[in-house]
């Protein structure tokens, strides 16, 4: 399993409430149910932390963040495509067809 994939895997874990928030993170259950070693577990983690979704706690493993409904919502705007049209999604097609057409 590449690295993306684990990283992507656990977050969708925690996000669904899968993991308690607060809740230690089983790494040794986690392992056997992902069919990988404690090394891209952890470092999973670690972007994970870095993302705000995990504490990690030096020689106790790690606990599952409590999100406030702030927090969640934040998390969804950087994870989420925009949901609204860019001014350049919208005047790049027409401007592209002028710049076609003008060659031809």
């Amino acid at each position: 399993m590449l690295h993306d994939e684990v990283v992507s895997r656990l977050r969708h874990i925690l996000m669904e409430g899968e993991i308690a928030p607060g809740a230690r993170i089983p790494e040794r259950e986690l392992c056997a149910s992902l069919a990988i070693s404690r090394t891209p577990l952890r470092e999973a983690l670690k972007v994970l932390a870095a993302e705000g979704l995990v504490v990690l706690l030096p020689n106790r493993g790690s606990r599952a963040a409590k999100l406030t409904q702030k927090d969640v919502k934040e998390l969804f705007e950087v994870c989420s495509p925009p949901c609204r049209p860019t001014w350049s999604s919208i005047i790049a097609p027409a401007i592209c067809c002028r710049i076609i057409v003008a060659i031809d």
